[in-house]
């Protein structure tokens, strides 16, 4: 898969074979796919590859991340502590990114908030404009790359899995910057089970 060295330079991880995987295995699953922590846009590259080349056309892609160098929990990394992930990298993402779906049937959707704000302010769905107005208020991937403190990961997790339904697949990344097990009990009770795990990723289905 040649995603691996083109989108090489915008991403800072490993495994994203075990993202690219997962992806493809929604093709038949409703909703949304999301992506909590955008960065320079590497991972969300490689989403959208493998929806397109699964036959996932027209997907809606909702990207969530703030930007603007706020402090940012790392878990066990570093802490509570502020990364370069400043407006002027927001600002090169999109381009990058807007540039990057031209012309490929994916509607992409860029929310610059933090997921806690992403969902208070959509709690009933994200309205997507296309001829009609659509409410989706279900999400059928979610890619969980944002804070890695386990708190932030357990609220990312529970509010995806309140909009999950079957065959959802969530990869989280970052899997030894938390407290994993206290994750997968809260996915274990919202119907989710692990389907593959790596060293730094992880792969969870709805049943």
């Amino acid at each position: 898969m040649n995603w691996i060295n083109k989108h090489e330079q915008y991403t800072d991880g490993t495994e994203y074979n075990m993202l690219y995987n997962a992806v493809q295995k929604v093709k038949d699953v409703e909703g949304l796919v999301l992506e909590i922590g955008t960065r320079k846009g590497g991972s969300m590259m490689i989403i959208i590859d493998a929806l397109l080349e699964s036959g996932q056309n027209n997907r809606n892609i909702v990207s969530i991340d703030p930007y603007g160098m706020i402090e940012y929990n790392s878990g066990l990394q570093y802490g509570i502590t502020r990364f370069d992930y400043s407006n002027d990298m927001k600002k090169q993402a999109m381009i990058d990114l807007f540039t990057y779906v031209k012309d490929k049937p994916i509607n992409f959707i860029p929310i610059c908030l933090t997921s806690d704000d992403f969902f208070a302010l959509y709690s009933s769905g994200v309205s997507i404009y296309n001829i009609e107005r659509q409410i989706i208020n279900k999400i059928a991937f979610a890619f969980v790359d944002g804070q890695h403190d386990t708190s932030s990961v357990l609220a990312d997790c529970f509010n995806i899995g309140e909009k999950a339904v079957t065959g959802t697949r969530i990869v989280i990344d970052n899997i030894d910057f938390f407290d994993l097990e206290d994750v997968l009990y809260e996915l274990h009770h919202q119907g989710f089970s692990v389907e593959e795990q790596g060293k730094t990723k992880i792969i969870l289905c709805k049943h």
